[in-house]
């Protein structure tokens, strides 16, 4: 008699220990599917001048095995680039930094987002675009490769400035003279400085040939034509003027005549907006002389 409540206490507490263990199996959470998001950042090979326009691409890739619903993609932008367009209408700029915002993706595809911007005149040295992602629906296997980034070099600078000098008004068929200085402002040398030189309603006349100096034409059209000249290289402080003749161009009937005049070198340049000048000269309009009379 006494032999049968040990045994039925035996078998209660195995039936606990079986009920505790199949509780603790019920309640134990599930395990998150594993994807490994990969981001890539691509941007110019070379160094970049000021002023310049640059692009990058920033890609993130779901390399598996699961799927994941909410990956999203963070861009830090460096100071020395304005950014002019975005691929992804929905991705936000805030400061400095670019949300996108979050995506699903299937094991094997990808999201690309192209960034286009400019490079500030007063970037210097180098920058760098840096991007990161992140999901909350899949555990990622290996973080090292949720960051990437990419480093840009700024090519050296130098302020090289165009004036132009016109009169302000020239006699029907007519014939007048322009002045165009270049000068490096520095703080370093100007190679291959180019001067373009453009006129409507005028025909230029090349400068006469200097030293260090060429020019050719490089295009006429109906009221228009078009000069390069070659300045070779530009020392700091270096200023060089070049004078130019224009006559009336007799097509059309033009009103008034317009030059523009441009710059451009192997360097950046620190303030591109002296890199243009532009005049506009009248025509002037003369009436006959009155009839005199007996």
């Amino acid at each position: 008699m006494r032999r049968v409540p040990i045994a039925l206490s035996v078998m209660g507490a195995m039936v606990a220990t079986v009920m505790l263990a199949t509780g603790l199996a019920d309640a134990a959470p599930l395990p998150l599917a594993t994807a490994d998001l990969r981001m890539e950042v691509t941007g110019p090979a070379h160094r970049v001048k000021t002023g310049s326009v640059v692009g990058y691409a920033v890609r993130l890739r779901n390399a598996g095995p699961a799927a994941v619903t909410d990956a999203a993609t963070v861009v830090r932008l460096p100071r020395g680039i304005s950014v002019v367009e975005i691929s992804d209408l929905a991705c936000r700029e805030r400061g400095r930094t670019l949300t996108c915002p979050r995506a699903a993706l299937a094991a094997g595809t990808s999201r690309t987002v192209h960034i286009l911007g400019i490079v500030k005149p007063a970037a210097r040295g180098s920058y760098r675009v840096q991007a990161r992602t992140y999901a909350s629906s899949a555990a990622d296997p290996v973080l090292r490769n949720n960051m990437a980034r990419t480093i840009t070099k700024v090519a050296p600078s130098t302020d090289v400035a165009v004036r132009l000098s016109a009169p302000r008004r020239v006699a029907p068929n007519g014939r007048l003279a322009l002045a165009v200085t270049v000068v490096n402002r520095g703080p370093r040398p100007a190679r291959r400085v180019k001067l373009h030189l453009g006129a409507h309603g005028a025909r230029l006349t090349a400068p006469w040939k200097r030293r260090g100096t060429s020019c050719r034409a490089t295009g006429e059209r109906a009221g228009g034509h078009f000069l390069r000249c070659a300045l070779g290289t530009l020392p700091v402080g270096a200023r060089r003027t070049l004078y130019f003749r224009a006559r009336f161009s007799p097509s059309g009937r033009v009103v008034a005549q317009e030059y523009a005049v441009t710059t451009s070198h192997t360097l950046g340049d620190r303030r591109p907006v002296n890199n243009t000048a532009t005049a506009r000269v009248q025509v002037a309009r003369f009436t006959s002389p009155p009839q005199l009379t007996r």
